[in-house]
């Protein structure tokens, strides 16, 4: 099915975009959305952040294995 707008089908260059017409500029940093900086938004990961670093002995206490 060609274009509803046109009824004689599609024609080259007919109701299309010329290259460089109705488009946005080139991606430009920090143009619109300032670019990704460590920490921004989110912490960074650290260690022990949320949820405790694995201790050995943490949770269960077994006694030293006494002789005799």
């Amino acid at each position: 099915m060609g274009n509803p707008y046109d009824p004689y089908g599609q024609q080259p260059g007919y109701g299309q975009q010329q290259p460089g017409y109705g488009q946005q500029p080139p991606a430009q940093p920090g143009y619109g959305q300032p670019p990704a900086q460590p920490g921004y938004g989110q912490p960074p990961a650290q260690p022990g952040y949320g949820q405790p670093p694995a201790q050995p002995g943490y949770g269960q206490q077994q006694p030293p294995a006494q002789p005799g």
